[in-house]
């Protein structure tokens, strides 16, 4: 026993005055990192081979171990990674899925598309494809991070264990997805329900499947159509973030969407102005939205509230109502929902209302980024949206430098705080150990940016000291 601890007390302790972690640690820290487990559990006869070249000098560590993710190659005729049946290569695609999906701060909303007799059946949407928008630009090659957020096309997991052809519950002891069909009208019109998702491990990507509840060119019903901006145009992304709301651009309007933005795509908490930014939105009419009559809760309400306007056109509803019953040999699905735009206005608005306005759903409305940078200048742009609203992000460093910092909590524990930035709150004072943490998450973000890789953005916070630190532990919990 006391070998033992001893064989893994040298391989993570390196002797030198800088308290880094030999050449074998960094590797095997890199290996579980990247996919979940631990080499000596999963590893390859190409990683085994990578091992023995670090042990021996003739590789970096880093760089040997970023061959997992550099070796992927996807089949473009059937979306499917070469060597997807080894367990290494389902744990590094498991893991990143987890890692991209874990960004979006909507994660528990019940997928289904259809109900039967209050019988969810899930089977048609894959809530995970939100992160698939950021994890094909790790594994195709030549597509910048950016694609992320200005994708013009929905994409789908492969799996490993293929399309099911029965549903996932029982009803009536038909279980079969031949047994459904959509009921379309009250003309006694229907459909065969669409292809079940795949099922089982993740083993590559492509672009998606029509997925239709009914007929494809009826954008209610399709769920594969695509409004741009990379994941903020995929209708699961909508669903999950715009609810079903008459907004009136005063009181009722999908606030919770501008909030979740700033959280889920620049790492900010509001407020995200200084007072002096939003005073201007103040209005003290009587008849003005509570809100707006105060100097502190217009601070949050201008940054996230104009936001949404930009988004006011799109929106998640039910198709139909009604039970599922059975005709004949078949069960008639009634229930099911979709998400559409508005593409008629009756007029442009950039005007942020005080009062509801019963009309304002009709009007093609700007919505307004508003916010301060991480140097502190403020960013007050128009948009309307998602494809404008993606290209903002694509070109925004704080964009960027969220992905970095999340990165950097995941590879070290490390947690930076993004709210603290020029011009906003009274300076506080950072450590010397925080201010260099902070600086290396800035400097990383940026250079994703210039970049545009994942895969060297990981690179370059593996070589941080934080990563090779022998107190690496402490700094993780």
């Amino acid at each position: 026993m006391n070998n033992l601890i001893l064989i893994i007390f040298v391989v993570f302790i390196n002797s030198s005055a800088y308290g880094t972690i030999s050449d074998k640690a960094q590797y095997l820290r890199c290996y579980q990192r990247l996919t979940g487990k631990s080499y000596f559990e999963i590893k390859s006869d190409k990683s085994k081979t990578a091992y023995e070249e670090v042990k021996s000098g003739d590789k970096d560590p880093i760089e040997a171990c970023l061959e997992l993710i550099t070796s992927i190659t996807i089949d473009q005729g059937t979306g499917i990674a070469q060597n997807s049946n080894n367990k290494e290569t389902k744990s590094l695609f498991n893991n990143f899925n987890q890692y991209f999906n874990d960004m979006f701060s909507v994660k528990d909303v019940n997928p289904s598309l259809l109900n039967c007799n209050r019988e969810t059946l899930i089977d048609f949407i894959d809530p995970e494809r939100k992160g698939l928008y950021f994890f094909r630009t790790l594994f195709t090659p030549d597509t910048k991070f950016s694609e992320s957020v200005t994708a013009e096309s929905t994409y789908q997991y492969k799996r490993s264990a293929g399309v099911p052809d029965t549903m996932s519950f029982k009803l009536g002891g038909k279980n079969k997805v031949s047994d459904f069909v959509i009921d379309l009208s009250s003309n006694n019109t229907q459909a065969a329900l669409p292809k079940l998702l795949e099922v089982g491990d993740i083993i590559g990507f492509k672009k998606a499947d029509v997925l239709s509840l009914g007929a494809a060119s009826n954008d209610l019903r399709n769920w594969t159509n695509h409004y741009k901006g990379g994941v903020i145009g995929d209708k699961v992304y909508l669903r999950d973030h715009l609810p079903n709301i008459a907004a009136d651009g005063a009181v009722k309007l999908a606030r919770n969407f501008g909030e979740r933005f700033y959280k889920d795509f620049l790492c900010r908490d509001l407020p995200l102005v200084k007072p002096s930014d939003s005073r201007v939105f103040v209005d003290t009419d009587e008849n003005a939205a509570p809100f707006r009559q105060s100097v502190s809760c217009v601070g949050c309400h201008a940054s996230i509230d104009r936001l949404v306007m930009g988004m006011s056109h799109i929106e998640h509803k039910r198709i139909r109502g009604g039970t599922c019953e059975r005709v004949g040999s078949k069960f008639k699905l009634r229930g099911y929902s979709g998400v559409s735009k508005i593409t008629n206005f009756t007029q442009d608005n950039s005007f942020w209302p005080s009062s509801g306005d019963e009309d304002f759903k009709k009007y093609k409305n700007q919505g307004r980024i508003f916010y301060r940078s991480y140097k502190g200048e403020l960013i007050d742009i128009g948009f309307h949206g998602a494809k404008e609203l993606g290209n903002f992000l694509a070109q925004s460093e704080d964009f960027y430098i969220c992905q970095a910092k999340r990165a950097y909590s995941y590879l070290t524990g490390v947690d930076v705080n993004l709210n603290i930035y020029k011009g906003l709150n009274d300076e506080i004072a950072l450590s010397e150990a925080d201010k260099a943490h902070y600086e290396t998450v800035i400097t990383a973000g940026l250079g994703l940016k210039g970049h545009q890789s994942f895969t060297l953005l990981l690179k370059e916070l593996m070589n941080s000291t934080s990563f090779k630190s022998q107190y690496y532990n402490r700094i993780s919990q």
